[in-house]
Parts: structure tokens; sequence; C-alpha cells
């Protein structure tokens, strides 16, 4: 085969692949309810459990060990010490929401997971565990947090993710409790297919004010069912819809706050941290607290 023609080979293999992905990347929404019969009907009447956070981490029946880490290690108030002592109580009160997808195989250690903590894990309705669940999978649960919580802020991150509890507390303390809408915003997305241009946060972890995500719930199901699939871009479209379809102005404040694999260690200045094992949930957790600078992490990340 000359190399005239192995060029034009790989030029149409190359063509099809990239009009495979913008397919598959752009493909049709699940016909999934947004409102799911699991949910409580719950009149203005009545007395919603008050939270300063409520956590919203999407995740697959099988990390048993990853939400148990979550438990133990950030979400675990005792284990921060001194950290928090001087923080009010009102600010201390955080609830984790782990969402799954309804339809998923059979996993023993799951089903026990869930009887042990009936009031973390939340089933979505209809939903088919898969990659493409996962902004259903977070548009629910900032759904069903409306209903049962009466909370301040709503901050979406995920399991592979340790929280710098203390210093997210702080500053959200100080932070505006409406139009807010605040993480790493540097990503951009849209454009294609008539859809706006607009930034969002990374979905590794950024938080959104109560009123924004009443705003969202009074966007019509044609914004709601927006055929492309990333779940970061996906909030950030519809935070973007809130302020140029319903005029509810939001700024997307870009605060720098996500540190990803390669990270240098302290000073502890971000509100979310990914890592890749397990056992640096325990690990970076107790360097946060003693405010360790002078080990760093190598490269392959934590």
């Amino acid at each position: 085969m000359s190399p005239r023609v192995v060029l034009l080979t790989t030029t149409l293999l190359f063509t099809f692949l990239v009009l495979l992905l913008h397919t598959n990347q752009h493909q049709t929404a699940t016909s999934y309810t947004l409102i799911s019969s699991t949910i409580p009907d719950l009149s203005p009447n009545i007395t919603r459990t008050k939270y300063f956070l409520v956590f919203v981490i999407p995740c697959q029946p099988g990390k048993v060990d990853s939400r148990a880490a979550i438990r133990e290690q950030w979400a675990n108030l005792s284990r921060w010490g001194d950290q928090l002592s001087d923080i009010p109580e009102e600010y201390k009160k955080i609830k984790l929401n782990f969402m799954f997808a309804s339809d998923h195989e059979p996993e023993p250690q799951f089903e026990e997971e869930r009887k042990r903590h009936p009031d973390d894990m939340f089933m979505v309705d209809n939903l088919l565990e898969m990659r493409t669940a996962l902004k259903y999978k977070v548009l629910w649960g900032m759904q069903q947090a409306l209903f049962r919580y009466d909370f301040t802020y709503l901050i979406k991150t995920d399991d592979d993710i340790v929280v710098n509890l203390p210093l997210l507390i702080r500053e959200l303390m100080e932070a505006p409790r409406e139009r807010y809408y605040a993480g790493t915003c540097l990503q951009a997305f849209g454009g294609f297919n008539s859809y706006p241009s607009w930034r969002y946060c990374s979905g590794g972890g950024y938080v959104l004010s109560r009123d924004v995500i009443e705003q969202m719930q009074l966007l019509p199901k044609s914004v709601h069912g927006v055929q492309f699939r990333p779940e970061d871009a996906y909030t950030g479209y519809l935070v973007n819809r809130v302020s140029q379809l319903l005029h509810y102005p939001v700024k997307r404040r870009n605060l720098f706050k996500l540190g990803v694999y390669g990270y240098k260690c302290g000073p502890f200045h971000r509100w979310f941290y990914q890592v890749s094992r397990i056992r640096a949930h325990f690990t970076l957790v107790k360097k946060i607290i003693g405010n360790e600078t002078a080990t760093c992490y190598n490269s392959t990340g934590l």
C-alpha cells in the first residue's frame, strides 16, 4: 500500500472517530422523569432538617470502600479535632447524599451498606447504572435536597475527592448566600447545534447556593433535556439558562479550589483534593490537620 493511500485511510479513520465521539457526546438524553416517586410529598408547612452544607456525591454501588473512607475521614467532624472547635455549631451541620441508579447489578455488600446507612444512600428511580446517568444522579440529588432539607449551600463532589472541610466551612461562612456558583471554573463548553457557549465549574467540586437550585427547577423541560453528557458542563448550562432565560443573574466564581493528581503538599488552601487511592483519604486528612508542608507527594499523585 502506497504512503498516499495509507495517509488517506488514516485521515478517513480519524474523521470517522471524531464524528463518532461527537455523536456520543451529544446523544439524546434518557426519558428519565426528573421527579422521582421516592421523594416524599412535603408541603411548605413541614419542617425540613436544617443544614449548612449538603453534599451530593454520585456513586456506583461497588465503591463501598470509598464511601466508608468518606464517612470515617473528611465527613467525620470529630476527625478534624481542634480545626472545627471555634466554628459555631450551626455551620458544622452537614449532610451526605450518595446517589445511585436504581437499575444496577445486585451486590450483597452494597445492600448490607444500605441497611447500615439508610439516611445517606439514595436511589434514583427508573435509571440505568451507566456513565450517562451521572448528570441525572446530580440533578435528582439537587432536587431531592430541596424537598428534604433546609440548607444554605449544596456541594457536588465525587467519591475520589477529599474535602478540606474546615477551610470550606470557614470560607463559605463569609460567602454570599444567594446567586452563588463557585469552584474551579476554567472549562468552556457549548457553541454547537445552536447551543450558546458557557464556562462551568469542574465536577470534582463546586458549590451552589440554595436559591440557584430553586431557580434551576423552574427551567422548562426542554432545557433539562439537553443532548450532551458531561455532568459539570450540564450544571453550568443550567446556571447559564437561569441567568439568561429566567433573568436571574448568577455570577460564576472561579476560585481555583480543586487540586488534582500530583499537586504539591501544603499549605492546603483548596477546598477539594482529588486522590487516586482509598488510603489517601486517611493520609491527606492527617496532613491537612497537621498543616504538613515538609513532605511532598510524588508525581504519581495520592
